[in-house]
Formats: structure tokens, sequence, C-alpha cells
């Protein structure tokens, strides 16, 4: 039986490419290695407001930003 090398070289070419973007697409939405909570304050060190970046990927804001911040790193492994 003959084989057909090109169809065969195009079968395993079209195989890796979804073997590649598969491996992308689930590095891609694997979660983040740790929930960063920002706090921010003003000039005078007073509490403006909160920015949290959680595990899962959403993000929640309030009050205000600014230059002055505290960062905290929770590994998500915690939750």
């Amino acid at each position: 039986m003959k084989v057909n090398t090109k169809f065969t070289k195009l079968v395993a070419g079209a195989a890796l490419a979804i073997a590649t973007v598969a491996g992308i697409s689930s590095t891609a939405t694997a979660g983040a290695a740790y929930e960063r909570e920002y706090t921010y304050y003003d000039a005078n060190g007073g509490y403006i407001g909160t920015k949290l970046y959680t595990c899962d990927g959403g993000v929640y804001r309030s009050g205000q930003t600014s230059s002055n911040y505290d960062v905290l790193l929770v590994p998500c492994e915690d939750f």
C-alpha cells in the first residue's frame, strides 16, 4: 500500500498546529499566581481607594487611585 506523503505531512502539520494552539490557550487562561490588593492614599496618608485583582481574573475598584499605594499579595493557592 502506497502512503500519500503530502497528505500525511498535511495531517501531521494540522495536528501540530492544533496542539500548539491548545497549549497556548490553556496557558493564557491559567489563573494568576497571586491575588493583588492595592490600597491608595492621598498626599497626607489618608485612604482614598482600593483596587483588587482576584485569582479568577476579576477586578474590583472603589474610590480613587494615586501614586501613593501599598500592595498586598496573597498566593492564589490559599483560596
